[in-house]
């Protein structure tokens, strides 16, 4: 099977332009019921960030210091987009147990946001079955996403009072919805573990899309999704026929954009993941550098290059101190000197984590005995430790189980600059790091090879 970009289709953003130097406060205000949270939260694609305070008879109400465009609304059990301009008095009632129609917006712009919790819903539900859809064939899957677009046309129609401009978007935004869906069917539809081939009618309309619109890039995550698979997927290509690193492909391809604004984009979120695990940091900065225009950008990539250029190898290991055990005992890293280290870093929410569980549960029985530890470290919230503790008891994990205090917001998982896992990290026996990004327990044989040149010794 192809490997593949798992994207989020729901997330929008508008693109947003500053419409006076005088400060000018947006007012979300309103009620949520059924909720015994304390708080929910407002982010944007851009970097902002908010939480709400809901006060003890669910009402809340505060200011927001923002531009115009469509941000991300999450609380405890819901999702909406929703729209601010600069200015408005947004009025919302979230009701966290009804199914149906969790958001009911008034004030301004109540139509657009209606339409967006709406569309949420819908395009949620018909995700629920994503299972059964990619596994249609070609033509069937073809009629199911056709007949969702409809629906969704259909639906932006009966909201009345949207503007104009946003409904042209908005309608664009809803083919590249039906385009990414053909993406991904067709790099994940299967027969016998084979990839099936998709037809020339089929494949020509992602053949024909244009990379180059900043104005749908900067409103339809399914149109960003739709630029970062295809460049991704000819970076892939590239790097494999010519023996070159990821990044650097990536670069190539990304001189084939034209829109510099998009170009700048793709440039920075891949350097932005790319970069701690490099073996070439200073090489993949100064490529950056040479091709990127957005100077806050281009601040923020040296700053995060200064940080991560300290996980190269020989470097001394960022330290966590007093991580709870799952026996209730605490660990430090210091704790743990005089012998090599192999750190996992997992979830119980993550798939892939416990994918690599059964082959980290071979290595930690072959090496039983040998100067190396090993250290299976969770993310997981406070709130979910007992979760923890019971898949660690169901799956008899051996080696040291800890959790972390704060999930990815303590100073060892932020020291490694770690944002997506699982993560596997080996120190030597003076707490250097030896690979910051090193070998999954699922890549049995290169692995064990990398352990067996460690000469590891017997206690």
């Amino acid at each position: 099977m192809k490997k593949y970009i798992v994207v989020v289709m729901l997330t929008l953003f508008w693109s947003c332009k500053n419409e006076t130097d005088t400060k000018v406060y947006t007012i979300l205000s309103g009620k949520i019921k059924n909720s015994t949270a304390k708080d929910f939260s407002v982010m944007s694609s851009g970097g902002f960030s908010k939480k709400i305070k809901i006060n003890n008879n669910g009402s809340f109400a505060d200011t927001l210091d923002i531009d115009t465009g469509v941000y991300n609304l999450y609380t405890d059990q819901n999702f909406t987009p929703i729209y601010f301009k600069k200015g408005a008095n947004v009025g919302l009632v979230i009701d966290e147990k009804n199914a149906d129609s969790p958001f009911v917006f008034s004030g301004d712009e109540a139509d657009l946001n209606n339409y967006y919790a709406s569309k949420t819903k819908k395009e949620t539900s018909f995700s629920a079955n994503d299972n059964k859809l990619f596994a249609l064939p070609e033509a069937a899957f073809a009629d199911q996403i056709n007949s969702h677009q409809k629906e969704l046309e259909k639906n932006l129609d009966n909201y009345k009072n949207i503007p104009e401009e946003i409904k042209k978007s908005e309608l664009r935004s809803l083919n590249y919805s039906r385009l990414l869906k053909k993406i991904i069917y067709k790099n994940t539809n299967t027969n016998n573990n084979v990839v099936t081939q998709t037809s020339k009618d089929f494949n020509k309309e992602i053949i024909d899309i244009n990379l180059n619109n900043g104005d749908d890039y900067f409103y339809s995550s399914d149109y960003r999704g739709i630029v970062n698979q295809i460049v991704y997927e000819k970076a892939q290509e590239i790097s494999t026929k010519d023996a070159i690193s990821y990044f650097e492909a990536f670069v190539k391809v990304s001189r084939e954009i034209n829109n510099e604004e998009i170009k700048n984009e793709l440039l920075y979120s891949n350097i932005l993941s790319s970069l701690p695990t490099s073996t070439t940091k200073k090489f993949d900065l100064n490529i950056f550098l040479s091709m990127s225009t957005n100077k806050k950008y281009n601040q923020e990539v040296k700053e995060l290059y200064n940080k991560v250029a300290k996980l190269d190898k020989g470097k001394p290991s960022p330290l966590f101190k007093n991580y709870e055990n799952f026996d209730g005992s605490t660990t430090s890293l210091n704790d743990l000197r005089g012998r090599y280290v192999y750190i996992d870093v997992w979830a119980t929410w993550c798939g892939p984590c416990k994918r690599e569980i059964p082959y980290l549960k071979k290595f930690e029985k072959q090496y039983e005995g040998k100067n190396i530890v090993f250290v299976s470290i969770s993310v997981d919230a406070q709130k979910d430790k007992q979760k923890w503790k019971e898949m660690v008891k169901k799956n008899a994990l051996k080696g040291i189980q800890l959790i972390t205090d704060n999930e990815f917001n303590t100073e060892f998982i932020k020291g490694y600059q770690i944002t997506g896992i699982p993560r596997f990290i080996i120190l030597d026996p003076k707490g250097n790091i030896i690979d910051a990004n090193a070998i999954r327990p699922s890549d049995e044989v290169n692995l064990k090879a990398f352990f067996d040149k460690l000469n590891l010794a017997s206690l």
